[in-house]
């Protein structure tokens, strides 16, 4: 019994429940993540040399973005990932005038991978953020290291290797199979997200030659390092499997901006009073850029998430009525849920294959337990229950799109 959830996120929930209580601490978190993201946004974005009003249309446009606002109100690592990538990147910009933020840009590099293993990957972008310089690269590693190691030495005890998650291997986890039908989902939701002015448009800015070079590769290796990787991930069917490129998504809207802000001087300049034409053109490119995930949001639901969410707290506490005290439970998708409501260990009905579930099975019935499962309509098939948990189960009731199974005995 281990989590497969990565220890990051978890560490935060706790952290704030020291301070705040349970009741309260792990729901504050995402909203505050949010909040210190959107600012980072801004400051990450003038680091770029966009001035204060597109630096602030960038994070108005991150602080709409449908995946980010229903999971800036949720207790899950997208937002958290995020705010942790655009510290590191804020960081990372700041040791150039003050060599020892490379070791902060380095411990905050090494936490934002403990809250999404994924996050590696802003590895690369991060050498090419400190500019190769051998003494920013060596504190950098000074900083990762004492969270790295534990990181390595948790991985170690809980999944048998330092180099193994609660996901599996890299091999385990990513296949060619996925790439057609992922790479049209990102860019089919990203420009309806973002646009086509920045989705994928955006990536053009590693051709501008009024952006330095240093920051036109940094921007184009930190998008594309996450949208390559996550083009052979599983997780592609819906939009808001959008949330995955959110720690990357700031690099696009910043290089969008960017055009914009060049090829606006070039012109504007030639015009009489070009401060209100300059002014005109922000204007508009701030409401068509804002305006379209606000709207999206809306027509997706975002804002009436809380109900969706509701099903968690709700199905479990219904399910606890149901059972007797004598009951273990197979679960899946609501074990969290199960756990933190009712500090009920459960069986994960993903991991029961070959013949897992006839050991425990014996095991339980020795021990006089009865069998019961709460599964939801979207993670498992009849014909995949069958197969991991064998025949038998009667369905005894309903929780919205949750069913709470019983074994016959």
């Amino acid at each position: 019994m281990v989590p497969a959830y990565p220890p990051g996120a978890a560490l935060h929930f706790w952290l704030m429940a020291q301070l705040f209580g349970w009741s309260v601490g792990p729901y504050i978190v995402s909203p505050l993540a949010a909040a210190g993201a959107v600012v980072l946004m801004y400051f990450v974005g003038c680091q770029f040399n966009l001035r204060r009003f597109p630096s602030a249309i960038g994070a108005g446009v991150l602080a709409f973005l449908p995946p980010f606002l229903l999971h800036a109100f949720q207790p899950v690592s997208d937002v958290i990932a995020t705010f942790w990538t655009l510290f590191v990147v804020f960081a990372a910009y700041r040791s150039r005038v003050d060599g020892r933020f490379a070791v902060v840009a380095g411990a905050a590099f090494a936490i934002g991978v403990c809250v999404r293993p994924s996050n590696i990957l802003l590895a690369l972008p991060l050498v090419c953020f400190l500019r190769l310089k051998p003494n920013l690269l060596v504190r950098s590693v000074v900083g990762a290291l004492p969270i790295g190691a534990a990181l390595m030495t948790y991985s170690s005890l809980v999944y048998g290797s330092p180099f193994r998650t609660g996901y599996g291997t890299v091999g385990e986890v990513v296949s060619l199979d996925y790439l057609d039908a992922a790479f049209r989902m990102y860019i089919r939701w990203g420009r309806r997200m973002l646009t086509g002015i920045i989705m994928p448009s955006g990536l053009a800015v590693v051709f501008s030659p009024f952006v330095a070079a240093w920051d036109r590769l940094s921007l184009f290796v930190w998008f594309f390092a996450f949208f390559a990787f996550y083009c052979f991930w599983g997780g592609y069917q819906e939009w808001w499997y959008m949330r995955f490129l959110l720690p990357a998504l700031p690099a696009l809207i910043i290089g969008a901006l960017l055009l914009i802000q060049n090829a606006t001087d070039m012109i504007v300049t030639r015009f009489a009073h070009g401060f209100v034409w300059r002014l005109g053109v922000w204007l508009f490119v701030a409401f068509y850029l804002i305006q379209r995930p606000l709207d999206l949001s809306t027509k997706l639901g975002v804002y009436v998430a809380r109900d969706n969410i509701e099903v968690y707290p709700g199905a479990v506490h219904w399910c606890e009525s149901q059972m007797p005290p004598n009951a273990i439970l197979i679960s899946g998708v609501l074990s969290g849920a199960v756990y933190y409501y009712t500090s009920r260990f459960t069986v994960r009905h993903d991991l029961l294959h070959n013949g897992r579930f006839e050991e425990l099975r014996a095991y339980a019935g020795n021990a006089g337990l009865r069998w019961y499962a709460l599964l939801s309509d979207v993670e498992i098939t009849p014909h995949e229950m069958r197969e991991r948990l064998g025949s038998g189960w009667e369905p005894i009731g309903r929780y919205r799109d949750v069913t709470l199974w019983r074994l016959a005995q």
